[in-house]
């Protein structure tokens, strides 16, 4: 990701503090995820929204490592990043909460992905995703 500025030197925009490419999971016939990309960059909030059964819950836990993609690549800070757990999902800055109740963000660590049965919000805070901050 490249651009040139007045001055003519070239800039390199920030990577996405959490991209999804081509994510696809199947649970025997029952296909959850299919090709799903996304981008996600520092300090934005996201929702992911569907109907019972559309994926939602089964994205965010391939991204928090509970279950493993069968096609995709997960990014984190642009670089490609294996989560095979959630242990592996701390430590790149991705804990996980389960319930979050709106308005309470600010309450959040920096990098969390909250989860609410009807749908999933995904919180990126400035510096999360595996920065000091």
């Amino acid at each position: 990701m490249t651009g040139g500025n007045a001055s003519g030197r070239q800039e390199t925009a920030a990577p996405f503090a959490i991209e999804l490419r081509g994510i696809s999971k199947a649970f025997g016939p029952v296909q959850a995820n299919k090709d799903i990309s996304i981008q996600v960059a520092k300090g934005s909030i996201h929702g992911i929204i569907g109907e019972n059964g559309a994926g939602k819950s089964t994205l965010m836990s391939i991204l928090y490592g509970f279950y493993k993609a069968d096609a995709g690549e997960v990014l984190i800070n642009g670089q490609p990043t294996a989560i095979p757990d959630s242990q592996a999902a701390i430590a790149a800055g991705m804990p996980i909460v389960p319930v979050c109740v709106r308005g309470m963000f600010h309450l959040l660590p920096k990098g969390a992905l909250t989860m609410r049965p009807s749908k999933v919000e995904v919180y990126v805070a400035e510096g999360a995703a595996g920065e000091a901050g």
